[in-house]
C-alpha cells in the first residue's frame, strides 16, 4: 500500500486548503483514491490530483471535482494514471472555500489492473496514445493508453524514404522533433524524404516534457505489438492514400499480431476509405467517415462503398463546447437509422463529465479523446 502523507493526521475536519502527498513505487497500475466526506458551509470544497517528477515538474493535472455533499456523507472514487516514472509523486489538493468545513469520514487507496473494464458500455479511443499525459504518437503514450484501459489507440502511419512504416501525425517532423539540445529542426524535414535511421537521430519526447527525453519515433510494428499486449484495437487516422501494395503490407503486420479483426480506420476522405476497402473488405473491425458538421451526404458516401453497415461509424468532430450544436438528438437518430454507430471526437481540450453525459443521453457510446474522461470520473 502507498503511504499517505497528511498535513494534519490528528484531525478529520478541515477549514483550510489541504495537500496530501502519496508515495508509491507501483508504476504500472492505476491508483484509485476513495473518499467518504461531507461539508458544512455555503460553498462545496473541491479536489484535484497532480503527478510530479522528483524535480517537481508536473506530468499530469486532473480536473477539479466537487467533494461531498452539504451535511450528508457521500462516497466518491477517482482514478489516477500510473505514475510511469520512478520517484514520481501524486499530490491530492483539497480547496476549501472560506466559511466551509470539510469533514472526512474515511479514505483509502488501492491499485487496479489496467485491463479492468471501467465503463463496459462505453468505448474510449486514445487520440495518438494517452496524449494528455505523454508525448503523442510515442511508445510511452501508447503504453499509457493500454495501462489506463482505453478500448482502442489511434495513430497516423507514414512511410519513410526506405519503406519503414512509422507513427507520426504530420508529414514533417518539425513540430515534435528535437535535437539533443532541445532545438527544433531549422529547415522543413519531411518523413517521406528521410530514412528510418535518420529519424532515429531525433528526439520525439522532449517537446512534451524533459522526463520523456530520448523518446524515439515508433515503428508501426512496435505500435501493433503494444496494441496486442494491452488488448487495444489499433485505430488508424488516415489522410493520404497508401497504394494497394502498401496496404497489403499493413494487412500482413496485422495478421502477424493477431489484430486484423480488431483493426479500425477513419478518414474524412471517402476515396481513402475506398482504397482501404479494396484490400481489407469487411474483415476489419470498422470504418469511420468523420466530419465537423453532420449532413446526409455522409450516409450516402458511406453506403456507396457497399460496406457492411454494422462496421461503419458516423462521427462528428467536436473541438469546443460551441460545436455541441452539431451533435443533437435528430442527428444521432439519423445516423442510427442509417445503420451506423454514432461516435464523437472530443479531443483538443479536456471536457467535463456533464459534457459527456449529454452526449451519452443522446445515444453516443464511443468517444475519441486526449484524456480519459471515464478513467477520471465516477460515473
Amino acid at each position: 500500500m502507498p503511504e499517505l502523507v497528511m498535513k494534519d493526521i490528528k484531525s478529520k475536519m478541515y477549514s483550510e486548503n489541504l495537500d496530501w502527498g502519496i508515495d508509491c513505487d507501483n508504476e504500472k497500475s492505476c491508483m484509485v483514491f476513495s473518499l467518504s466526506s461531507s461539508y458544512s458551509g455555503e460553498k462545496a470544497p473541491s479536489v484535484t490530483f497532480q503527478i510530479l517528477t522528483q524535480d517537481g515538474e508536473s506530468l499530469y493535472h486532473s480536473h477539479s471535482y466537487t467533494v461531498g455533499k452539504c451535511n450528508e456523507v457521500t462516497a466518491n472514487e477517482w482514478r489516477i494514471p500510473p505514475l510511469v516514472f520512478k520517484n514520481a509523486k501524486c499530490y491530492i489538493h483539497f480547496t476549501i472555500p472560506e466559511g466551509t468545513q470539510l469533514n472526512i469520514s474515511d479514505y483509502s487507496i488501492r491499485y487496479e489492473d489496467y485491463n479492468k473494464p471501467i465503463t463496459p458500455d462505453l468505448k474510449f479511443n486514445a487520440h495518438l496514445g494517452f496524449f494528455g499525459v505523454a508525448p503523442e504518437n510515442t511508445i510511452p503514450a501508447f503504453e499509457l493508453a493500454g495501462l489506463c484501459g482505453f478500448d482502442s489507440c489511434i495513430t497516423v502511419p507514414k512511410l519513410t524514404k526506405d519503406g519503414v512504416f512509422v507513427c507520426i501525425h504530420d508529414d514533417t517532423i518539425n513540430s515534435r522533433a528535437r535535437d539533443n539540445n532541445g532545438n527544433k529542426p531549422e529547415e522543413e524535414m519531411r518523413v517521406s524524404d528521410m530514412t528510418y535511421e535518420e529519424l532515429l537521430k531525433w528526439d520525439f519526447g522532449l517537446w512534451k516534457h524533459p522526463a520523456y527525453k530520448n523518446t524515439k519515433i515508433p515503428t508501426l510494428q512496435e505500435f501493433f505489438k503494444i496494441c496486442h499486449d494491452y488488448n487495444m484495437k489499433p485505430f488508424f487516422s488516415i489522410h493520404p492514400n497508401f497504394t494497394d501494395e502498401e496496404w497489403q503490407q499493413v494487412r500482413k503486420m496485422l495478421i502477424d499480431h493477431d489484430l486484423l479483426d480488431k483493426f479500425q480506420v477513419k478518414s474524412y476522405r471517402i476515396d481513402v476509405l475506398e482504397s482501404v476497402f479494396r484490400v481489407f473488405g469487411n474483415d476489419i473491425n470498422c470504418y469511420t467517415l468523420w466530419s465537423k458538421v453532420y449532413n446526409d451526404d455522409m450516409i450516402e458516401k458511406l453506403s456507396s462503398l457497399n460496406l457492411d453497415l454494422s462496421k461503419v461509424r458516423g462521427v462528428i468532430e467536436i473541438q469546443e463546447k460551441s460545436d455541441m450544436k452539431n451533435f443533437n438528438e435528430d442527428m444521432v437518430e439519423r445516423i442510427k437509422a442509417a445503420g451506423f454507430t454514432p461516435s464523437a471526437i472530443c479531443c483538443w481540450g479536456r471536457k467535463t463529465g456533464e459534457y459527456y453525459q449529454r452526449l451519452i443521453s443522446l445515444g453516443v457510446n464511443e468517444f475519441t479523446e486526449d484524456y480519459h474522461c471515464s478513467f477520471e470520473l465516477n460515473w
